[in-house]
């Protein structure tokens, strides 16, 4: 489950901004051309958090018009597939150093060879 957190590129007013965390948003921009994700990594070392109200500020720098708060902490986890690779794996750190079983997500796949694509 998510929340708006940003419509029509003005933040929803009432946001928290005291409360910082690891986060995970999703964003459409450009009339519906581009979906945005935002997974803020959750390893100590590289995160200060975010807060509800600075996510949607963050997803509006990045273009968004739209934008929904998602699951965060230990559920913002990232994988993608390396160009070449034959598997996925973890591009940031969760927090408590490993994956969480979650029961939803957001997937993006190619069904095309980019590479030969962009020839």
């Amino acid at each position: 489950g998510g929340y708006p957190v940003l419509t029509g590129g003005r933040p929803l007013p009432g946001l928290d901004n005291t409360a910082s965390a690891v986060r995970t948003a999703v964003g459409i921009a450009d009339s519906g051309r581009r979906m945005l994700l935002l997974a803020l990594d959750g390893a100590a070392a590289y995160r200060s958090g975010l807060t509800i109200a600075e996510v949607a500020g963050t997803m509006r720098k990045l273009g968004s018009d739209d934008a929904f708060s998602l699951d965060g902490g230990g559920s913002s986890t990232l994988v993608a597939r390396r160009a070449g690779a034959g598997t996925v794996s973890v591009r940031n750190h969760p927090s408590g150093g490993a994956e969480r079983a979650v029961p939803n997500g957001i997937g993006v796949f190619s069904g095309r060879d980019v590479r030969a694509a962009d020839r």
